[in-house]
């Protein structure tokens, strides 16, 4: 098992309510840059002030993300500032690298913290044609074709 205090540890935060390939290819990209991956997910409290309420549960959205094989460990995320669950990682004396992200909704205070630590904001291009929005509209709009 790697040490994350001896790895070049990267970090990246997810909702993960209704998973899809775009994930997959984010989360691959991202151990393609980390000797470790830690990936915090937003609690259910986060994700209905900011989204909707949650399909899964928040337990059970972090069971799935960690059975990913890219991902390395899995972290409550209780905040919508990234920097709260990083500097926990740097605290606890993870090696952090870096901070991950799709070019969607970047959050400059995550950016700043990882840069004063001496890591970096690595932005990946956001996966098109697939995303949680698009596939709910089409499953409301599959459910609405079939209701007769």
């Amino acid at each position: 098992m790697t040490d994350p205090k001896n790895a070049i540890v990267g970090y990246a935060d997810m909702v993960a309510d209704i998973l899809h390939w775009g994930h997959v290819e984010f989360l691959k990209n991202c151990k393609s840059m980390c000797d470790y991956l830690v990936i915090g997910v937003d609690n259910d409290k986060l994700v209905a002030e900011n989204k909707r309420g949650s399909f899964i549960s928040f337990e059970k959205r972090k069971m799935v993300v960690g059975s990913i094989r890219y991902v390395d460990e899995v972290r409550d995320s209780i905040s919508w500032n990234p920097a709260v669950l990083m500097s926990q990682l740097v605290s606890e004396g993870y090696n952090l690298k870096y901070y991950f992200h799709g070019d969607d909704k970047v959050d400059p205070r995550a950016v700043e913290y990882i840069e004063s630590v001496g890591g970096e904001a690595r932005i990946t291009p956001y996966v098109e044609g697939i995303s949680t929005t698009y596939l709910t509209g089409l499953i409301v709009d599959r459910g609405k074709q079939n209701v007769r």
